[in-house]
């Protein structure tokens, strides 16, 4: 199952990539600079789990592939206009991202900022003007990506962050599950959405579990991987969260502890989808999210 879920998220990779690159095609001298950076920042690099977990949760309720992929590039956007976020001075002041400079390094970070903001809008102008799509089904997906992204979910996460708001265990896996799980229950539930699911259908439900079970996991092993992860692999410095005194799954527990609550995490993912046909390649996912070195 493993070379078969990396042929899948390569083919899936490819697909998206090729629409971001439709999407963000646009061109306008007068302020090309904006679009070359939002083009730099998305396209070229990224593992696409998001917008695999978008397209794969599509194709478990049998919906339309074009619009997943659409809502898959969409959900994109907003993770890269996230990291222009993070990496500029004022937050974590990251030179490298995804193994290539920051966008405030290869372009002016004023540039950086504008573009980081057009990404974290263009995505609704996109999901109004879909083609082949009820207004209901715009709605909810506007809903779902902007109630996760948006004061209440992402953002509000990234101030809990950069204003230490963690100092407990408790108040770090809120702050995780706003700033990380949102945006990944998003890209789930927006494929539940291409396929015509509601909140109360059985597959938006196991989506909404599943995804923040993944979510947990999948920031827990990024906070290992923080200090025990390879630069090179990982594309991005190391020992950042260690070095502003953060609290993380790393320092608040043992390191075989954090990951142990990783792998039950990882395995209750997997519960909540299993009485889907087809599942086989969500829980592939979970597993292999937490064995991940990058």
């Amino acid at each position: 199952m493993k070379s078969e879920l990396k042929t899948l998220l390569a083919e899936r990779g490819a697909l998206v990539e090729e629409r971001l690159d439709l999407l963000l095609s646009r061109q306008d001298d007068d302020f090309s600079p904006l679009i070359d950076a939002a083009r730099y920042s998305c396209l070229g690099g990224g593992k696409r789990i998001r917008a695999f977990l978008t397209t794969e949760f599509s194709s478990l309720g049998k919906g339309n592939p074009d619009s997943a992929l659409t809502y898959a590039a969409c959900i994109e956007m907003v993770h890269a206009a996230s990291l222009i976020h993070d990496d500029l001075p004022c937050m974590d002041d990251d030179d490298m991202r995804r193994g290539k400079p920051s966008c405030h390094i290869a372009y002016p970070e004023e540039t950086a900022l504008l573009a980081g903001d057009a990404l974290m809008i263009y995505p609704y102008e996109i999901i109004s003007t879909l083609s082949g799509v009820s207004d209901k089904e715009k709605l909810a997906a506007i809903k779902a990506l902007s109630s996760a992204s948006g004061m209440y979910g992402m953002i509000g996460g990234q101030q809990m962050d950069v204003s230490g708001n963690a100092a407990t265990l408790d108040k770090l896996k809120k702050l995780q599950g706003l700033k990380t799980g949102r945006m990944i229950r998003a890209a789930c539930l927006l494929g539940c959405i291409s396929a015509g699911a509601n909140e109360e259908s059985e597959l938006y439900v196991s989506a909404c579990e599943y995804a923040d079970k993944v979510g947990l996991a999948f920031q827990i092993i990024d906070d290992l991987l923080d200090v025990s992860g390879d630069p090179k692999t990982l594309g991005k410095r190391v020992g950042v969260d260690a070095k502003k005194n953060m609290m993380t799954f790393a320092s608040a527990m043992p390191y075989d502890e954090a990951l142990d609550l990783a792998a039950k995490y990882t395995a209750e993912a997997c519960v909540a989808v299993s009485r889907f046909d087809g599942s086989e390649t969500l829980c592939a996912l979970a597993k292999e999210l937490l064995l991940r070195n990058s």
